[in-house]
C-alpha cells in the first residue's frame, strides 16, 4: 500500500503519525509515502514559466483585453476569416492552478499570431480615423 500525496508539511506529519498507527509495514513503511509526480511536473513546468513571465504577462493581458469586449471578440474573429485561419480553439484565459492552461494559452497565441498582428492594424486604423 502507498500514499500519493504533494510536499506539503502537514501531509509529511500525517504519513509520519499513520506510520506509527499501522503495525507491520512493508520495509517499515519506507514504500509507504509517494510524492506526487503530477504536483513535483508542476513544480517544474512553473518554474520554467517563472524565467518568460513578462511573455506570458504580456499575453495574458493581450487575450484578457480581447475577451472582455464582445465587439473586440467579433473584431479577432473577423480577422481569422479574413486570413482564412480555422482554429477550433479560441483564445483562452490560463489557470494558476493548472500549468497545461498556461501552455494552451500560449499554444493558442503561435498558433493565431498572424491574427495578432492583423487585429492591432485594424485597431490603429480604427483610432486614426
Amino acid at each position: 500500500m502507498t500514499i500519493t500525496v504533494d510536499n506539503d508539511s502537514a501531509n509529511d506529519k500525517t504519513i509520519e503519525i499513520l506510520m506509527k498507527k499501522l503495525p507491520n509495514l512493508y520495509d517499515g513503511g519506507k514504500q509507504l509515502h509517494v510524492r506526487c509526480m503530477a504536483y513535483i511536473l508542476n513544480l517544474i513546468v512553473r518554474d520554467g514559466f517563472d524565467q518568460h513571465q513578462s511573455s506570458i504577462k504580456c499575453m495574458h493581458k493581450t487575450v484578457k483585453y480581447i475577451r472582455n469586449s464582445t465587439q473586440r471578440i467579433r473584431r479577432f474573429k473577423e480577422c481569422m476569416k479574413e486570413l482564412n485561419v480555422e482554429s477550433k480553439k479560441f483564445l483562452c484565459n490560463d489557470s494558476p492552478t493548472r500549468w497545461n492552461s498556461t501552455y494552451e494559452l500560449l499554444q493558442i497565441a503561435v498558433d493565431l499570431e498572424k491574427i495578432f498582428g492583423m487585429f492591432e492594424v485594424k485597431a490603429c486604423l480604427q483610432i486614426f480615423s
